[in-house]
């Protein structure tokens, strides 16, 4: 039977709709097994009664590998934290003492060890016989004007204190006079020690024993004076000096140059020493030439209460105040003053 030709394209036209009914068929059915699976909780992106997740509030979250690795619990984390802490030991800083940050005038004793007043230039037994303890003071300082040798003190300086040749007084304005007289050069003397020498040594270690607060002069004499910081022979102009470096410099380069000749003044060179008004004087000769009673008295009267402390540098042993004998000059200008004698054999140098 013949067919129309208006009858193909109804054919054509039935089959797509079946094919497209089936498409959306299988898609649909593909789309509610997908729907079912996303639900369940087992795929992860539903809840556990089923419904699907509130897809707004997911995020991308990205970790790294390494951190991942050794992430911990954190029971683990707050137990290792706590083991940590318990090994560290409190950095605890010891106790400052302040005293250790005084500075060393604070922490240094005032009472410095120092040289014996008595030189190297002495023999060892004149230096033993003025260590000698004394039985009457057991053991204090004596200082009287005596012929006797008083023992020798070698304990630190007190405060205002000064020393010569074993002799030691308080006062702050201290005058060392020396005879520098031709028989002071022990030319007559067979010891290789001369007397001028052993007192220029002593003079030098009294005067490093100042202290600050002292102020000092050294005169030298035989016929005419000659004062530290002044010609000879002029008795003008002449002061007191503070201790400081470069006076103490300029005193020993002055006695460094000191040689003895020529004769003897007593008189002249201590009323210049008097006439700078010290508390004490420390008065050195050999006693060759002697000094009136009027003149011991003149001094007497001028001292007004300065302390003249005498050493003798003799020959041979003491004689002069001991026994029968009569005090000479010397022993007697210390009494009158409060001073202290003390006497030297210049053959034992």
């Amino acid at each position: 039977m013949a067919t129309s030709p208006f009858e193909k394209p109804e054919q054509h036209g039935r089959t797509l709709l079946k094919s497209w009914s089936s498409s959306v068929l299988f898609h649909a059915m593909i789309f509610l097994g997908l729907l079912y699976w996303f639900g369940s909780p087992e795929s992860g992106l539903g809840n556990r009664d089923g419904s699907l997740l509130n897809f707004n509030k997911v995020g991308l979250e990205i970790k790294s590998p390494q951190t991942d690795q050794f992430e911990a619990r954190p029971d683990e984390t707050v137990a290792e934290t706590s083991t940590s802490e318990a090994n560290v030991q409190p950095n605890v800083q010891p106790e400052e003492n302040p005293f250790e940050r005084l500075p060393s005038e604070l922490t240094t004793s005032p009472l410095k060890k120092q040289d014996p007043v008595l030189g190297t230039g002495l023999p060892s037994s004149i230096d033993s016989a003025l260590n000698r303890p004394s039985a009457s003071s057991e053991g204090s300082l004596v200082q009287e004007a005596s012929g006797d040798l008083p023992p020798q003190a070698t304990a630190p300086l007190g405060i205002g204190e000064s020393a010569f040749l074993g002799i030691r007084s308080q006062g702050e304005k201290v005058v060392f006079l020396l005879d520098r007289s031709s028989s002071m050069s022990g030319t007559y003397l067979d010891s290789k020690v001369k007397p001028l020498s052993v007192a220029k040594s002593e003079l030098k270690r009294s005067l490093n024993a100042l202290s600050a607060s002292h102020q000092f002069q050294v005169i030298f004499y035989h016929e005419t004076t000659w004062a530290l910081g002044s010609r000879e022979d002029v008795s003008t102009g002449i002061k007191l000096l503070p201790v400081s470096e470069l006076n103490l410099n300029l005193a020993h380069n002055f006695v460094a140059q000191i040689r003895a000749d020529r004769g003897t003044d007593h008189l002249k060179a201590l009323e210049l020493a008097l006439s700078l008004h010290p508390d004490v004087v420390y008065f050195l000769t050999d006693a060759d030439t002697k000094l009136s009673s009027n003149e011991l008295r003149r001094l007497k009267r001028m001292s007004q209460g300065t302390i003249i402390n005498c050493i003798e540098f003799g020959k041979g042993i003491q004689i002069a105040g001991t026994g029968a004998h009569e005090r000479n000059f010397l022993q007697r200008l210390a009494a009158d003053t409060g001073g202290t004698y003390r006497y030297f054999d210049i053959t034992r140098f």
